[in-house]
Order: C-alpha cells, then sequence, then structure tokens
C-alpha cells in the first residue's frame, strides 16, 4: 500500500537493496518476494553469507511476528500476515565495492562497503540526482534532537571510517534506514 501510494507500480521494482542484515531491515523481505517474486534482492557478500545461515531464521521469524504483533495494535494494519511456509532471505545477487548497479536512462547506483553497524553493512549513491541511501551506517537518526545516535555493533574504527568515505560523496539528501530523509544545505 505504500509503494502504490507514492504512485509507484510495484511491477515496475526491479530491485530491492538491502544495506543490511539485522532483523528489522530483512524481516519483510520473504512476504514481499511472495508478492512480488520478479524483484530481484541484492546486499553484500558478507550478507550473502549470513543469510545462508539457518539458525538465524528464529531471530527472523521473532522480530518479523514482534513488528506485525505492533502493528496490528497500533491499527496501522488489520490482520497479521499469513505464515510463510517457505521463509527464504537469500540474496539474488551480491555486490561488492565499487560495483554500479545500472537501472538504466542514467540512474547508476554506485556501491560502497559501510561496515561498523554490522559487518555487512553497504551504502548506495546515484550521483546524477545526488541520493545517499546511508541505510544505518551513520547510526539512529533522532529528528526530534537533529541528532545522530552512535550505533556501531562491530566496530567503532570501520563505523568512524565508513562515516568518513560517504563524507566525500557530493550527496544532496541521506536516505536513512529510519525517521527520514535529510537534505543537504545548499
Amino acid at each position: 500500500e505504500q509503494i502504490r501510494a507514492l504512485g509507484i507500480s510495484p511491477e515496475r521494482i526491479k530491485y530491492v537493496a538491502l544495506t543490511h542484515t539485522h532483523a528489522d531491515h530483512i524481516g519483510g523481505i520473504p512476504h514481499f518476494k511472495r508478492i512480488w517474486p520478479h524483484i530481484k534482492v541484492i546486499g553484500s557478500s558478507i550478507a550473502d553469507k549470513i543469510l545462508q545461515k539457518k539458525e538465524l531464521f528464529h531471530e527472523y521469524i521473532l522480530a518479523d511476528t514482534a513488528i506485525a504483533q505492533l502493528m496490528k495494535a497500533k491499527d496501522e494494519i488489520d490482520d497479521l500476515p499469513p505464515a510463510l511456509v517457505d521463509y527464504h532471505f537469500g540474496l539474488d545477487s551480491s555486490v561488492k565495492d565499487g560495483d554500479k548497479i545500472d537501472l538504466g536512462k542514467g540512474i547508476v547506483w554506485n556501491v560502497y562497503e559501510t561496515p561498523g553497524h554490522s559487518p555487512c553493512h553497504i551504502s548506495l549513491f546515484e550521483e546524477s540526482e545526488g541520493n545517499l541511501a546511508v541505510g544505518d551506517a551513520t547510526g539512529f537518526y533522532v529528528p526530534e534532537k537533529d541528532a545522530f545516535w552512535p550505533n556501531y555493533f562491530v566496530s567503532l574504527e570501520d563505523y568512524l571510517n565508513s562515516i568518513r568515505k560517504l563524507a566525500t560523496l557530493p550527496a544532496k539528501r541521506a536516505v536513512l534506514s529510519h525517521n527520514c530523509v535529510i537534505y543537504a544545505n545548499v
């Protein structure tokens, strides 16, 4: 419903890029793929290895169920989504630092490995419009305080190096995983 509300036909979507494999970012992928099996899921090669671990499915199922129950309690959804028989997270393709995802018509997303928040984190930059998909590489943004809450689970050094790498890009807007899009002062 959110995709359609934006005026986008889901049938035109070719890819979903996972910035990283934390449960709050991938729990919906099996449901998404059930509805739109033509969409290809892209992530880092480290994400691909993580998603192959069957023992992690229990964590994802718990998070997915908890999020759905919370949404139902808030009346954001009418019913819980149907239980999936085949709960699959595998990537259709993996990318690495320096790769490009060419969508045609001059739209090319450049891939940047940005570990620190998670070992598999990637960020993507589309130069023609200046869009930077940050994911959680820079932490959790709190709009009310106009501040980032540092959120590095793997390595502070990697986290800071990733932020430095992203800071060199001529982004006009940063698309965050949580809360908002931040526009550069121009």
